[in-house]
């Protein structure tokens, strides 16, 4: 190639190099994400300019930001279950549901945690739970669908499931005893002291 071809192509390059850096240069109005730098985390506790976790009735956004960020596992628990109750009062409905009912009603009545310990009032009242699940004394506000979601409405049972994640007792609870440890204040305002 000549001297004045090879000029000529370097000279293309130059004025492509140019309109390409112009145009990048040229704002759109939306900014593209930038990835964290190196040592710091992304997403609901990196910054207040991040995005709100998915709204969920009967959860405050507080109690949403601080679960995403502390109980992202445990957050995830109703969704992750498989199949349908296979025995109790409600046998055949989506375990997904059931869990969520349970959650529903324990934010609405705002029963866990508790002074008897992280949602055992909800089942149980204000009966001590060796005494609830011995002697089959449940009265709590969210029995009902405790024991829809323990598949079972024997107290023993139940309790047996409590901490079964793959029943919707167990999710459901999972969830609620993380967000008690690590975000009451958001989750629980006004919540008793809990036993120890």
């Amino acid at each position: 190639m000549s001297p004045n071809g090879r000029s000529f192509v370097q000279l293309g390059a130059v004025a492509l190099l140019l309109v390409v850096g112009v145009w990048l240069l040229i704002p759109t109005g939306e900014s593209a994400p930038m990835a964290a730098p190196a040592g710091e985390t992304s997403g609901p506790a990196a910054s207040a300019s991040s995005p709100s976790p998915p709204s969920e009735p009967g959860v405050s956004e507080a109690c949403l930001k601080c679960g995403a960020a502390a109980c992202a596992e445990e957050q995830k628990g109703c969704s992750v279950l498989s199949g349908t109750a296979t025995d109790g009062f409600r046998k055949g409905a989506s375990r997904v549901q059931l869990c969520e009912e349970v959650l529903s009603c324990v934010r609405k009545t705002g029963c866990a945690p508790g002074a008897r310990g992280v949602g055992h009032e909800c089942y149980c009242g204000g009966d001590d739970v060796q005494k609830c699940i011995t002697e089959a004394t449940p009265h709590g506000p969210c029995k009902e669908v405790i024991e829809a979601a323990g598949e079972s409405n024997s107290p023993m049972e139940v309790g047996k499931r409590w901490g079964n994640h793959e029943f919707a007792v167990g999710a459901a609870f999972r969830r609620v005893r993380c967000e008690a440890q690590r975000c009451r204040t958001e989750c629980f305002p006004g919540a008793k002291p809990e036993a120890r």
